[in-house]
């Protein structure tokens, strides 16, 4: 039995759990375990206890791992290697950009001028928090939704160029958070991807980022080796602010980068608390900000913001069903131009993705069935277990050129040829159209539902949320944040209420081993 395979598969799998690395008893403990249930499927031919033997070598092919650099060992925390120089070069460089720069002129001034040519009113820690950002090297601004993040950003934008005389460089981990950048500050905002010249499967950045100010939003999305590339490839010159919500879910990768460059407490930042966007009474935003100081009783409910109740997943799943085509058909009443129109601006966000009749793959099968039935007329294609038919509301799930991971579109053309070939056109966009045949399609989804992490970094009119105990392995509190938070008008909760105050009071599943605030601080 190969110990060191299952070494390595448990320390890849902490990884795909957020973490950076195991403190060895544990790894031990958890390579033992999956010898146990490897034990289990393998047929018995005596009665030699295979597990006491595999415990007893562990941590000896530990060390042989160790040794021959394929793991990394400190202080008792094992690592895989890339994940160790990550954190410890990416602590030496913000400590390096740790201080503050002369500026050419009156800052409040500036902010005075900025406030009366932007049209706004910037509260007492916007203006300080403007203040910061443009007299500091590195620094951060976070905040929940609707405390005018958007609006301080415009602000530095215009101080900046005033005091400094330079430009300001804007870019977000993913395509949809740079889009949405984009149309919030008026400008061009690109991917950090793109911003690095990192292509797919790649793991080195080809460009230095030679910006004056690089603003990057959407922070809490960035994982560490996506952090370490960024700071490593900054110009000495450039100085950097990144704006994110920390308490939304942390990055799909390891890591939890925005938290400890916010706990390490060296790195000026800024937290806006109060309420701007929206009518103050917003229950969303009230209610978000009640969620995160766990104050399940004190929601409010009403218009804006309701919970419909569900006995079970089965009752659950006919009322998303139902409240989704209501409101996708009320969309397209209004405008012009099709159901593209309609289901923009509503979106079902599952915890879940393949797990029950709630999740997003068993909601997208159903909904597609009554807004996108099948027609002799009506051409479609099978990729895999999926199957999509023109107008269909769809998601890329891998980045490739100017689509992204996670950019939502709609199939405008499918042309079938020879031997089950086929062309699918999607549109996503923006002017951007792009071509599918049998293989790329694989990397297509529907996306009439999406899972709650998919749908970090975006905004809609109207979201529904099925909450209910299934689900529970997910259920957190930064999970239903997150969720809530992407709505601009409506939040619809249907499931079951004791799984839903479940949630909001889970605060602990989101940590994660890393050492990034500590090696800063340091």
């Amino acid at each position: 039995m190969n110990i060191k395979h299952f070494i390595m598969q448990a320390m890849k799998q902490s990884q795909l759990s957020g973490h950076l690395f195991v403190q060895s008893d544990e790894l031990c403990n958890a390579v033992a375990k999956l010898l146990e249930r490897e034990e289990e499927n393998v047929p018995s031919v005596g009665t030699t206890n295979v597990v006491r033997i595999a415990d007893s070598a562990i941590q000896r092919q530990l060390l042989g791992l160790v040794l021959d650099g394929s793991l990394h060992e400190d202080d008792g925390r094992i690592y895989l290697p890339k994940n160790f120089i990550a954190e410890r070069e990416t602590a030496k460089l913000v400590r390096a950009m740790i201080g503050t720069v002369a500026a050419k002129g009156n800052v409040d001034g500036a902010i005075v001028q900025a406030e009366k040519a932007c049209g706004i009113t910037l509260a007492d820690k916007q203006r300080e928090a403007v203040k910061m950002a443009v007299t500091n090297n590195i620094s951060i601004i976070t905040g929940g939704p609707g405390t005018g993040k958007t609006t301080v950003i415009k602000a530095i934008q215009a101080v900046y160029r005033k005091i400094f005389g330079g430009t300001v460089t804007f870019a977000a981990p993913t395509g949809r958070a740079a889009r949405r950048l984009a149309e919030s500050v008026g400008t061009d905002a690109a991917t950090l991807h793109s911003t690095l010249g990192l292509r797919e499967n790649s793991e080195d950045a080809s460009r230095m980022i030679k910006a004056e100010l690089l603003v990057v939003d959407e922070t809490s999305m960035a994982d560490m080796n996506l952090a370490y590339l960024l700071f490593k490839n900054l110009h000495p010159k450039t100085k950097l602010l990144l704006v994110g919500d920390c308490h939304q879910l942390p990055s799909v990768g390891a890591g939890n980068v925005l938290r400890d460059l916010l706990n390490c407490g060296a790195i000026p930042s800024a937290k806006l608390n109060i309420v701007h966007r929206q009518a103050k009474t917003s229950r969303i935003n009230l209610n978000a900000h009640a969620i995160l100081k766990n104050r399940a009783a004190g929601l409010m409910y009403g218009a804006d913001f309701e919970f419909v109740s569900a006995k079970n997943p089965a009752e659950a799943a006919e009322i998303v069903k139902d409240i989704y085509c209501e409101y996708a058909r009320i969309s397209q009443s209004q405008v012009d131009g099709g159901p593209s129109h309609a289901i923009d601006e509503v979106q079902i966000l599952s915890p879940l993705r393949a797990k029950g009749i709630c999740g997003a793959n068993a909601l997208n099968k159903e909904i597609q069935g009554i807004i996108n039935p099948t027609s002799p007329d009506k051409p479609e294609v099978i990729a895999g277990y999926k199957q999509f038919r023109i107008n269909d509301r769809v998601m890329q799930t891998k980045n490739g050129g100017e689509i992204s991971n996670g950019d939502i579109g709609r199939i405008v053309q499918i042309v079938n040829g020879e031997n089950g070939g086929y062309k699918v056109q999607i549109d996503f966009g923006d002017g951007r159209i792009a071509m599918y045949g049998v293989n790329e399609m694989q990397s297509i989804d529907l996306a009439y539902a999406i899972t709650i992490h998919k749908s970090q970094g975006s905004e809609y009119a109207v979201v529904i949320i099925p909450i209910l105990n299934e689900a529970s392995i997910m259920l957190q509190r930064n999970l239903v944040y997150t969720a809530i938070t992407r709505a601009r008008e409506k939040v619809i909760i249907v499931g079951q209420r004791d799984a839903f105050f479940k949630a909001i009071h889970r605060a602990d599943v989101a940590k994660r081993n890393t050492r990034l605030a500590e090696l800063i601080a340091d």
